[in-house]
């Protein structure tokens, strides 16, 4: 049996540098989180394209349902991205990471009815430990930020539940997922202030905008893939759990790239954090080393 705590922790790595370009994009060519939510959603149709030919079909009402779960995770898209547009990267995504694993292992126990045994149960908590460490208190004062963390949160875990228990063959479920969020970003082009601010004019960015979201969009379909992949054959809470490894990525290559590459990423990292947030990279990756006993 392939194992899917491999495949997710190469999902979550590969998220974490969708997340460094996403970033990027917020305060470098694209300055506002509703045109990348738009963008991000409109080139969710491509993996459309390329899974639906492929794909078996179910019901209509599998289908509906499948749709339904990319509207909810293009919300909690949306709704990260105005955290992230707030505050930094190395703090916003560990405050969802760490909330995500508890929203989800509330629902699979009451409402999937998973059994969890003291080996995951253990993991799970130390990643939940590991992500909030690694996040800045002094921005859990910020209430809009937060209200947008937990928002958020609390789509992607209703989403990464819903997906478990959906009934379409897997080709199918991330074609029409994909297919949900390309839906839900279309209503955004009837209100006039939103739209305005999507087609803001970026002038001598058009092209670099166009290029970062395209690698983006490619390499989040592949993690998305693949951490779908290990929720289909694995724990859905245990695989979110593991976020915590996403984070601990970015907040290594957001220090390095502060240090070495200011004008590409530049956070606000002092020695007392840094400290704290190594302590959460040990406690992540003894959680790893849980899972693997």
């Amino acid at each position: 049996m392939i194992n899917y705590i491999l495949i997710a922790a190469i999902a979550w790595i590969t998220f974490g540098v969708v997340n460094l370009i996403e970033k990027f994009i917020l305060i470098k060519p694209l300055r506002n989180p509703i045109g990348l939510a738009f963008y991000t959603g409109i080139f969710a149709i491509f993996p459309v394209i390329i899974f639906l030919p492929l794909a078996r079909f179910s019901s209509w009402p599998h289908i509906i349902f499948d749709i339904f779960c990319g509207v909810i995770f293009f919300i909690g898209q949306l709704l990260l991205y105005q955290a992230l547009f707030s505050g930094d990267a190395g703090e916003v995504i560990p405050v969802t990471g760490s909330l995500v694993p508890v929203f989800t292992l509330i629902i699979s126990l009451f409402a999937l009815h998973l059994n969890f045994t003291f080996k995951e149960v253990s993991a799970i908590a130390l990643f939940v430990c590991g992500t909030f460490l690694l996040s800045e208190p002094k921005h859990f004062m910020n209430k809009r930020i937060m209200g947008d963390a937990i928002a958020a949160s609390l789509f992607f875990a209703l989403y990464y539940s819903l997906i478990k228990i959906a009934y379409t063959p897997f080709e199918a479920n991330f074609a029409f997922v994909r297919m949900g969020s390309f839906a839900a970003a279309l209503p955004i082009l009837a209100v006039g202030s939103l739209r305005r601010q999507i087609f803001v004019k970026q002038p001598d960015r058009g092209r670099k905008l166009s290029g970062l979201i395209v690698t983006k969009e490619i390499l989040a379909g592949l993690a998305f893939i693949a951490l779908n992949y290990a929720i289909s054959i694995g724990n859905p809470a245990v695989a979110n759990a593991m976020q915590g490894v996403e984070y601990a990525f970015v907040f290594l290559a957001a220090l390095f790239l502060t240090e070495h590459g200011p004008k590409i990423l530049k956070e606000s990292i002092n020695h007392e954090t840094s400290e704290r947030r190594f302590l959460a990279i040990i406690l992540i990756f003894i959680g790893l080393i849980i899972l693997q006993i």
